[in-house]
Formats: structure tokens, sequence, C-alpha cells
């Protein structure tokens, strides 16, 4: 029988969540892993009886299903807990925390949700219709892109649901379809719940299975209606930013704007220019590449014929502001400090900008055009992960470069070699990420396709584009820009074809 005190904070916590965006959850992804045991023990000043319930956690994971270690089965089994009156349950304090603006609160929980979401990571992903609620009406709290920032309990059985939310009086139910959800009944505490968890949104890092692989057909989430300037048109795009509700921002080279498609829609709307091109402070001219700064709401756009950086709110934007000027910027990204990383394609430089920095720091390059491992040949996008280590697509040297921090020369980690189409080389590497395995993705802009690189490999292999230049949904014409949604499904800017696809991860392939 499901107890009063664990119905009033399980499964009926989304009226908890932030309305306002909180910076991604980092750190806990460099942290080891260990046993249970020591995973908890910064926890004990927060959490009553820990240990006692550490042992049951253990004794009831003896033998875990998944594949997951002991200690990973144990690590969900404990999340799953049920503390006695009056003391919170584990859960209910690691969510309070994930939902809190002081991201500092969640330095002791590192070693624990590394090891809780190292096991969710393992578990099957289940494509499946969910169900959620809250005990009230939360309309008009709840936009339709709003983010759950904690580990969100779900089930897939209604009668459970009705179990925890009742079925009489004012009740507000979510009703999700999720491809992604983890479901632990095999490692719960109480399986006949038949809990599925959803992963809390804001992760630094992309987490992409090393074996996954995508459809063939890529769907056009942007664009595709011909070359134009209608608000349902592209013109040459070039990057793109996917953000934690699948909007995308593309930059939208040759009208001189950033346009947002939201997720199922037909058209886009205009978050920055589209006020023909020139200098203004309402205006773009031939932009490069933008991201979304979650921190502060607004979009970081390379302004590239201007020679600037700008920032402009992501709503309700009239003007943007120039942070940075006198820079022949091609790519930008962001750390998890906040520091800003831009390329300089002329230069053939790549810049940091510390918070509150008035001028960059070299980071890469800067000794002239050429080939060397100091040098590049037009440093176009870039990316830096979570060990601060800087990736740069060298465009004319057909190659891309890893500078390790602090480095004075770059690792040729792809290409490099001459001309040509099979898998060991690139011709004009554009958009690029590295996901939490060292795994490279870049897009190979005169060969049409799109390249996975696993790290130590001596070949890449052919994500998308295997059918040539063209325009069918299994083509690529020119792919540029290059990004992940948080359910691992790729988005590819299709340059010459004016458009964006979408390839969504093939589900049969994950573990």
């Amino acid at each position: 029988m499901t107890t009063e005190s664990r119905i009033s904070t399980r499964f009926l916590d989304a009226d908890k969540e932030p309305l306002r965006a909180l910076t991604p959850i980092e750190g806990y992804e460099k942290k080891p892993l260990v046993p249970l045991e020591e995973a908890v023990r910064p926890l004990r000043h927060l959490l009553h009886n820990l240990d006692n319930m550490v042992s049951t956690a253990k004794w009831n994971t003896r033998e875990p299903q998944d594949n997951l270690t002991p200690d990973e089965s144990a690590a969900i089994h404990l999340y799953t807990m049920q503390w006695q009156k009056p003391h919170p349950s584990l859960y209910t304090l690691l969510n309070q925390t994930l939902r809190s603006e002081q991201r500092i609160d969640l330095i002791p929980w590192f070693l624990y949700l590394k090891l809780l979401l190292t096991a969710l990571y393992k578990l099957p992903s289940i494509k499946d219709m969910i169900w959620r609620g809250i005990r009230g009406d939360v309309n008009n709290q709840y936009r339709t892109d709003q983010i759950w920032w904690g580990i969100s309990s779900c089930t897939d059985t209604m009668e459970v649901m009705e179990r925890f939310v009742g079925r009489s009086g004012v009740r507000t139910l979510f009703n999700i379809e999720t491809i992604n959800g983890k479901s632990i009944k095999a490692h719960s505490h109480f399986p006949s719940e038949n809990e599925v968890l959803l992963m809390p949104v804001p992760l630094r890092s992309t987490n992409i299975d090393g074996h996954a692989k995508w459809t063939e057909n890529g769907l056009t989430v942007a664009g595709g209606n011909q070359q134009g300037d209608s608000i349902n048109q592209l013109n040459h795009p070039c990057g793109l930013f996917v953000d934690h509700n699948q909007n995308v921002y593309i930059v939208d080279r040759y009208n001189h704007r950033i346009v947002e498609w939201k997720l199922d829609e037909t058209s886009g709307r205009v978050v920055a220019g589209g006020n023909g091109q020139g200098s203004r402070d309402d205006q773009l001219s031939l932009p490069t590449d933008v991201i979304v700064d979650t921190k502060t709401d607004s979009l970081i756009i390379c302004d590239a014929e201007n020679r600037r950086v700008v920032r402009w709110p992501c709503r309700g934007g009239t003007n943007g502001e120039i942070i940075i000027s006198n820079i022949d910027c091609f790519g930008v990204t962001m750390d998890d400090n906040g520091c800003l990383y831009i390329s300089d394609d002329i230069k053939n430089e790549v810049k940091r900008w510390r918070i509150g920095d008035t001028d960059g720091e070299l980071i890469a390059g800067g000794n002239g055009k050429g080939n060397g491992f100091d040098q590049f040949n037009r440093s176009t996008y870039i990316f830096v992960d979570k060990d601060y280590s800087l990736y740069v697509s060298d465009y004319i040297n057909r190659r891309v470069m890893k500078w390790m921090k602090g480095a004075t020369e770059g690792i040729e980690v792809i290409g490099g070699c001459n001309i040509g189409n099979d898998p060991s080389k690139l011709s004009r590497p554009r958009g690029l990420v590295v996901d939490q395995l060292g795994t490279i993705y870049v897009t190979d802009f005169e060969n049409h396709r799109i390249i996975r690189w696993s790290k130590e490999a001596k070949q890449g292999n052919i994500l998308v584009g295997r059918n040539g230049q063209g325009r069918e949904s299994n083509q690529l014409n020119g792919p540029n820009g290059l990004s992940f949604d948080r359910q691992g499904n790729l988005y590819v800017v299709d340059c010459d074809n004016n458009r964006v696809q979408r390839f969504d991860i093939d589900l049969g392939f994950l573990p």
C-alpha cells in the first residue's frame, strides 16, 4: 500500500520545478565511479540513518538485471526508497538541489550522481506513453516549453498514477510520449509502481551510445521550401543550436538573420536581425554561428561581415549588444564556466574570453596561415569538451585539430590527408560535436556526409550521406552546422538545399 508521505513527494512534484532557466549540471561527470558506500559518504550530514538504508539497497540488488553492477543497481534502488517521517528521503533532497539556482550545493552529490546517472544511461531507453501528475491546477504556471530540471518519476500505468493523484478533485495529469525513458522496475524498492525515470534535462555533455545509429532518411524541420526570405524559407543557412526543448536556432546567413523553429512547426520566427543587411544594432551581416546562453537567456551570434560578436535576447529583443568587436569571427562556443571561445578564420586562431574580460586570451593557432600543428588555414567551427580541450575544424587543411588545455600546438585527430572520399579523409570539415566518450561527429562539406570518428580510430564511419550529393531525404548538399538534441537525434544544416534535416536516433540499436 502506498503511504501518504510517499504520495506527497514522489510522483507529484512537477509543480516544484523552477520557472527560470538554470545553468547546466556540470562537474559530476569528472568524478570516478566508486562503490555506493563511498559515493554517499559526503551526504551523511544530510540524510538520516543513511548507512542502514544503503545496506538495505545493497542487499536487495545482489543479482542485478540489465547488466548493471550491484553498486549501480543499488544506487537506483536507494533513489526510490522512502525515509521515515519526519526525515526527508534522498530523492526529495536530490531533486530540491537539482532545481536550485545554487549549483555549488550539488557538489556533495557529485559522486552519487555519477553512479546513478551511469546506471540510468546503461538501461535500455524505452518508447512508451507514461504518466505524471500534480494535485491541483497548474495550467497557468506551465508553458509549452517548460523544462523539468529534476529527475522526473513517471509510471507507464494509469492505475498506478490514480493511486498517487486520486480519482477526484482538481488534478493535473501529464501524458508524456517518451523515447528515452528509463524503466527502473527491476531495480526499484517498489517494483509494482512500474516507475519510469526521465533524466534531468540540463546535463552539459552530449551522451550518445558508441554503437548508436540514425535513420537513413532525414526529416526536414526547417526550410525546405526553396531558397527565399519568407518565414518558412532559408537562404544558405550556416550554423545552428538546438536547445533543451528541441527548438532550433538557425543562422539564416544570406537573409542576415537568426530564425527559431519550434518543434513540429512549419515556419520559423525571426529572433535576431531580419532588418536587411547592415551594421546597425538591429541588423546583422552574413552571420555564421549562434549559441544560446541559458544563464542570461540570450543568443550569442558571430556577426561575421560586421566583424563583431553580439548578444541578443532570446525573447522580444529588437536589437543586439556588441560584446566583442574587431574580430573576423566564424565559430563560437562556451565552456562550463561561461567562457566564450571565438574562432577567427582570417588570423587563423581561437581566443577565449572569460566573464568580464575585455581582451581575449589566445588558446590555439595565432602563428599565421599554414598546415603546421600550431597553425590553421581557415579555422571555422569549434567545440570545447568537459576537459577544456578545444576541437577546431581546420577547413582548408581538411582536418580536425585537438588542442589540449594549455597546449602550444594541436593534435591532428581527423583527416589531414589528400582530398578523397574514403572514410579516412575529409574534404572541407565544418560543424563538429564531441560526445562524452571523445567520439567526434563532423560535417564533411564537399563529400556531403556526416562522419563519426571514435577515439583512437584510424578512420571514421559514415552516419548520414551515403547516397551522394542531392536533395532527397537520404542525401545532403553542402552540410554545414551540426548538433544533437537531448534525445540523441542528429540535426544537420543542409546548406545548399536551404533546409535543416533531423535524423532520428534508431532505438533498435540502443543497448
